[in-house]
């Protein structure tokens, strides 16, 4: 009798044992099944950065290369106007006598001085802008980069 009662609790402890071990099991298999799916899920979005990265850069570059093209016009235009103003500068200036008007040389002036300050103020605002365009550039590659390695991170802690 003992020994059937020795055997009972044997076969008992045997099945509490495999029991607790089952569920061990199918927690790490469950934590696991967790971690799969962060980590796909990780990937996933590094893609869709990744995406965005190639189409800011491509925008980037377009900008570049448009506000280059701008610029090269506008010095153009800039060593243009100051040709044709040490040209016409170089002519006789003819004073009128009638109090209020300005004579054709002064107006022609006043007009061009205000068109290169119009090309400044333009320029100085392509510049304004490549410069925001590249710091936002930088901040976001900063941010992708710092983005991967916490996802690295995240997936060599999973491991």
């Amino acid at each position: 009798a003992n020994l059937i009662k020795l055997r009972r609790e044997s076969v008992a402890r045997h099945r509490q044992y495999t029991e607790c071990k089952t569920r061990e099991i199918l927690t790490l298999k469950k934590k696991e099944r967790t971690a799969d799916r962060k980590v796909s899920k990780l990937e996933a979005e590094i893609q869709v950065h990744k995406k965005n990265l190639a189409k800011r850069e491509g925008y980037n570059k377009k900008l570049t290369e448009k506000l280059k093209e701008t610029e090269k016009h506008l010095m153009k235009l800039l060593a243009t106007r100051k040709r044709d103003l040490s040209t016409r500068g170089s002519l006789p200036v003819r004073r009128h006598t009638t109090v209020g008007t300005k004579p054709k040389e002064e107006r022609f002036l006043d007009e061009k001085s205000q068109e290169l300050k119009t090309l400044l103020f333009f320029l100085n605002r392509i510049v304004i802008d490549r410069n925001t365009s590249l710091k936002l550039s930088d901040e976001y590659e900063e941010k992708v980069a710092k983005y991967r390695e916490t996802t690295h991170k995240i997936v060599n802690g999973v491991k």
